[in-house]
Formats: C-alpha cells, structure tokens, sequence
C-alpha cells in the first residue's frame, strides 16, 4: 500500500524558495532532483490533507548530484573511457581564429566576450585586428605573422594565406 498526499509551495513563497534554491545550485527546479524539504503538515476539512513546503535545502540536492558524478567518474575510470578525449589531438580548425573587423563593429563587443571564455578554456586562440578603413580587401599586414600559413575561411570556400 503507497500513501500520498498533495504538497503546495504557495505563491507568497515560491520566489524567496525557488530563488535561493537557483543561486545555490545553479539549476532550475525539476523532475528527477532529490530535495530535502521542510514542510508543515495542514488539514483543511474541505480539501483534506497536504503538506506546504516551507523551503528546500539546496545542499541536499547539492550532496546528492556529486555522489552521482563521483559515481559516474568511478565507472567511467573502471572502464577504461575517462580520459580517452585528452588523447586526441585537438582540431585545426578551431585553434586559431583571426577576426578582422571594423573597431565599432555591431556586435563586436558580445563577440569578444565569448571568444575571451574560449580562449581561457583553451579551445582556441583569437587575434581580433582592425583594418583602418572599411577596406573590402584587407592587407595581410593586419594578420599576425605568427599565424602565417593560417587556413582563412571566406564564404564557405577555403584558401590560405601564405
């Protein structure tokens, strides 16, 4: 025999509760998560019994993800598989990257952000330059020599700089 009951995160609660539970997890509440609640048991003698939750200890669910990668790592290592990517040497095409671009170019700003997390992961490494005019052809004195012979990509079609 299976007991249940309904539980409610009323709504007065469920931003203060479901922020705090975000920030320190950095995940959004979902199915399949193990949570420690606290909770207050209620009878209503129209709707019957339920349990309101109260709040969500986020170092319980925190606990639990790393006992399963722990776990994961564990069978990952036994079989043989945890660091067989390590050993393959990285791709071409994704180490170096020139941007040649206007200084205010739209976009480039949100640009860079993301190629400064690249590169600090070490997936590649950007040289943004910046012609001195909006030239359509643009003077290799502007890539780098030490990039030179580098693979440029212009309108799906490959050539190289030499």
């Amino acid at each position: 025999m299976v007991a249940s009951c309904r539980g409610n995160l009323w709504r007065f609660k469920a931003e203060r509760v479901l922020a705090k539970f975000e920030r320190a997890t950095g995940m959004l509440l979902s199915r399949d998560l193990t949570v420690l609640l606290k909770i207050a048991p209620t009878f209503h003698p129209q709707y019957g019994f339920s349990l309101n939750i109260e709040d969500i200890d986020p170092s319980y669910t925190l606990g639990d993800l790393a006992q399963q990668y722990a776990a994961m790592i564990d069978r990952l290592t036994g079989e043989g598989l945890l660091r067989l990517n390590a050993q393959l040497p990285a791709p071409f095409d994704i180490e170096h990257v020139i941007v040649i671009a206007p200084e205010k170019a739209a976009g480039l700003g949100d640009f860079r952000a993301d190629a400064d997390r690249l590169a600090r992961t070490g997936a590649c490494h950007f040289i943004i330059t910046m012609p001195p005019s909006k030239a359509i052809m643009v003077p290799l004195r502007f890539v780098p020599p030490s990039l030179l012979p580098c693979r440029l990509l212009i309108n799906n079609t490959t050539d190289y700089l030499t």
